[in-house]
């Protein structure tokens, strides 16, 4: 594995530890109600909150920088503002359907989770030593 590929394999992976930890320990506890708002939660757990989250925030950011750096390695300079084009389209497309999975399950955390380990799974397969349509 090359450079940007560990970066973002150790990432994702971290990511997804977070935000597992972040989905389990908010439904384990049983103290937040994401109706009625947050009860009862001590401060070392909310503590333990805000850490998993600032984790998963900082991740994210890392990986966002990594993907628009291996986006420019990867892809021809002709293509570039095509392919930041087309992904900023499709990621603004689905960032209008959060409210809408938020307010269907009770821990919407759960799809952190699974964005998480769908992107570790796929950085697995990145190559860094070709690039497209040279």
């Amino acid at each position: 594995m090359g450079g940007i590929k560990n970066v973002l394999v150790v990432n994702y992976a971290l990511m997804t530890l977070a935000s597992l930890s972040l989905y389990l320990s908010v439904g384990l506890t049983g103290y937040v109600d994401f109706e009625l708002g947050v009860t009862e939660i001590s401060l070392q757990l909310s503590l333990v909150f805000a850490g998993l989250v600032f984790l998963i925030r900082c991740s994210a950011t890392i990986a966002f920088n990594m993907a628009y750096y291996l986006n420019v390695v990867l892809t021809p300079p002709e293509l570039n503002s095509s392919v930041f084009a087309l992904t900023n389209i499709a990621a603004r497309s689905l960032l209008m359907f959060t409210p809408l999975f938020a307010n269907t399950v009770s821990n919407p955390s759960i799809f952190i989770v699974v964005i998480a380990a769908i992107t570790l799974i796929s950085s697995f397969f990145i190559n860094e030593n070709t690039r497209l349509m040279t």
